[in-house]
């Protein structure tokens, strides 16, 4: 980081219901004071990006289902 000029870096969590799915980073060559209204609002981003992975996994899993399903009621005699 140092030989790179970076000097600051903020990381928010990607959670949803207590479950972390993963971790944001983005790190600065300029130094600034943490701002809390743009850690807040990152916090619920995180949280909102958690809830959409969450939405695509359940989706992806249904849409898995009913093609098994299709494949079940195309055998069925």
């Amino acid at each position: 980081a140092e030989k790179d000029g970076l000097h600051g870096a903020l990381a928010f969590p990607v959670t949803v219901g207590g479950e972390f799915l993963g971790v944001f980073e983005f790190f600065s060559t300029v130094i600034a004071a943490p701002d809390e209204e743009l850690i807040s609002a990152l916090n619920v981003a995180g949280a909102e990006l958690g809830q959409l992975l969450k939405r695509r996994r359940t989706e992806l899993a249904l849409e898995e289902q009913l093609k098994r399903f299709a494949i079940f009621a195309d055998n069925v005699d």
